[in-house]
């Protein structure tokens, strides 16, 4: 999946963060920021500027830190590559337990046959 277009993206999604280290300069425009591990809520979708590389890049104002407006613009917002979809995530974590399940039954199915005290539970 594409993260760097606007339909990945929507007002109200819950994300993770995925990258919460930031430069000490953000502290001169932010009171918060994102930490890793935790999940928000867009609460709106924008293009600005990264404010370390001054690329244009998708940021987001989350419904959970509201920020101080810088002088007469908006409040900083906080860039996509920070994120992942929280559905994606979840997506991904049950896949990996699904494929643990598989290979502990795979794996017991093995000894079972192979060593005759272990039991038949069929």
């Amino acid at each position: 999946m594409s993260y760097n277009s606007f339909g990945a993206w929507y007002c109200g999604q819950k994300i993770i963060c995925i990258n919460g280290s930031f430069p000490g300069c953000v502290w001169e425009y932010c009171d918060d920021v994102p930490v890793a591990g935790r999940v928000y809520t867009i609460r709106s979708v924008f293009r600005s500027p990264n404010h370390t590389s001054g690329n244009l890049c998708i940021s987001f104002h989350l419904e959970e830190i509201v920020n101080p407006a810088i002088g007469k613009t908006l409040e900083t917002g906080f860039c996509y590559a920070r994120f992942r979809p929280l559905e994606e995530i979840a997506s991904n974590q049950e896949s990996v337990r699904e494929a643990q399940s598989v290979e502990v039954v795979s794996k017991l199915s093995l000894i079972s046959r192979r060593d005759p005290r272990v039991m038949n539970w069929r």
